[in-house]
């Protein structure tokens, strides 16, 4: 017998609530909105615990938010 289990994506995860002393160190990313290199960068476990986590970053210079995932 097989058995599968859906993967439900997350979908959009609204970061904004976050205190901006709570998202942690800077990394080298290139923002997409500004062009910027360094973001400072969380991680985040919002899917099933044998997915990996997903990271959310915001850009230092104009404070846009994105997350990337692994797939």
């Amino acid at each position: 017998m097989t058995t599968t289990t859906a993967r439900e994506d997350a979908g959009v995860v609204d970061v904004s609530e976050i205190d901006p002393g709570e998202i942690g160190p800077t990394t080298e990313a290139l923002c997409p909105a500004c062009g910027h290199d360094r973001a400072q960068y969380q991680m985040k476990q919002i899917r099933s615990a044998d997915e990996s986590e997903t990271r959310f970053f915001t850009c230092v210079a104009c404070g846009h938010k994105w997350r990337e995932d692994d797939h």
